[in-house]
């Protein structure tokens, strides 16, 4: 992926790590305070849109980078020998991952989604666990060679992570209420 693709990836994938554990969190606090009640709902509000357009953006960045490499594997009047894994069989590896975020998130657009608390927090969960990378590594794995020492190809700091995603998460949905005014009406 080329590395302006690699940046804004990295954001949209916190993105949607955030919003699949802060927004269940969330829509699960109870208060009888209208002021936070009011502030719960903005959050959730805004989150939603800013998950909407997350899923396209992703999406679309996916197809780019997709094209790039389809273009780079017949550069000129030669075939490159060497084959991109998006284009293989283990195609569904990759484009299930943008697939189901594309799909996940623009489920968002039916109101009853994201009003109602019990399928706000199914779904959230749902776009948190589905599209991972991970679950993806161990179905791939499944079809390959069944061996349990493969799924963890990607290790890391798994806590560090996701705390870092919660917080550009958090960043990116309050920039949007501020800069559409929510914030400053809560502020009233």
């Amino acid at each position: 992926m080329p590395e302006n693709f690699s940046i804004l990836n990295a954001l949209l994938l916190s993105v949607f790590t955030g919003f699949g554990i802060v927004v269940p969190i969330t829509a699960s606090l109870r208060t009888s305070n209208l002021k936070k009640i009011a502030v719960k709902e903005a959050f959730i509000l805004s989150a939603v849109q800013v998950l909407r357009v997350a899923g396209i953006l992703y999406f679309v960045l996916f197809c780019v980078d997709a094209y790039l490499q389809y273009r780079a594997m017949y550069s000129g009047n030669q075939v490159v020998i060497v084959q991109s894994p998006l284009f293989n069989e283990y195609w569904f590896a990759l484009w299930g991952s943008p697939l189901m975020y594309l799909l996940l998130s623009q489920l968002f657009w039916i109101k009853k989604l994201y009003i109602k608390k019990a399928a706000l927090i199914t779904f959230a969960v749902m776009l948190l666990i589905l599209p991972s990378q991970r679950l993806l590594i161990i179905i791939t794995t499944f079809y390959r060679d069944y061996l349990p020492s493969s799924w963890m190809m990607y290790q890391g700091d798994f806590v560090v992570k996701l705390l870092l995603n919660i917080v550009v998460f958090m960043f990116v949905v309050f920039a949007v209420m501020a800069g559409t005014g929510k914030l400053k009406k809560l502020a009233e």
